[in-house]
């Protein structure tokens, strides 16, 4: 909702998939950057955002995501840990995610 609202006729955002993790021997940033990988292919866009939780091997804190951005081809991933409940580390990670967006965008 947060990346729609602003974009009602989907000029620039072309669209969203959640899609379940899979058992893979990669490490979960290799999994983040090919998740990001993946919505660029699947949209047809220069940009690509994921989140996706550490493997269970990382043994991390609760709350904890990777964001991973592709822009033009380049890889960008950042681990981030969240307060509070699901709901929360939704809106944080969504947040966190955008401005990892803006940031590499500024910094190319």
């Amino acid at each position: 909702q947060r990346m729609t609202a602003a974009d009602p006729q989907m000029a620039t955002f072309r669209g969203a998939m959640i899609a379940p993790g899979t058992a893979s021997a990669a490490s979960s940033e290799d999994r983040a950057i090919a998740a990001a990988e993946r919505a660029c292919e699947t949209f047809k866009t220069e940009v690509g955002l994921a989140v996706v939780e550490p493997s269970p091997a990382d043994s991390a804190v609760k709350g904890s995501v990777l964001l991973a951005a592709s822009i033009a081809g380049v890889p960008h991933v950042e681990r981030m840990a969240f307060p509070g409940d699901r709901n929360r580390l939704r809106e944080y990670a969504v947040i966190s995610l955008l401005d990892l967006a803006r940031r590499t965008l500024i910094a190319a």
